[in-house]
Formats: structure tokens, C-alpha cells, sequence
């Protein structure tokens, strides 16, 4: 068996494709509940959307965010 992650999604049943990892705890993902694909940020403790935050609309956006982490 094979773990594809835009199906499994890591425990999220296929409705968030985690991408990274913020090496404290959280993995970065693609939610897959809409259209656009925005970026949250869901605990891998528990791996609960209902704890997951948004971080960024797009992944430019993200990548933005990532950038004012420094």
C-alpha cells in the first residue's frame, strides 16, 4: 500500500495535503476543502482540523509569511 498524501492527508481523510514541517510540532498544508488551496498549519498531535490555523490564502502568501519569520 502506498500513502499518498492528497488522499490520506496524513490522517485528515483527504481534505488537507501536508506539505512541510515547522520542526516545533506543526506540519504546513494544502487544505483541500476549497478551490483556492490555502495554506494552515495543523498539530501533528491529534491531527485535528478543528486545530488547525490559517497561515496564508496562496502559497506566494506563505511564502511571504515564511519570510517575516526572520
Amino acid at each position: 500500500m502506498v500513502f499518498d498524501p492528497l488522499v490520506d492527508g496524513l490522517g485528515g481523510g483527504g481534505v488537507y495535503a501536508v506539505f512541510g514541517l515547522d520542526g516545533g510540532g506543526e506540519g504546513f498544508a494544502f487544505d483541500l476543502r476549497v478551490p483556492e488551496r490555502p495554506v494552515i498549519a495543523v498539530p501533528f498531535i491529534g491531527m485535528d482540523l478543528a486545530d488547525a490555523t490559517p497561515v496564508a490564502e496562496t502559497f506566494d502568501g506563505f511564502l511571504e509569511y515564511l519570510g517575516e519569520l526572520n
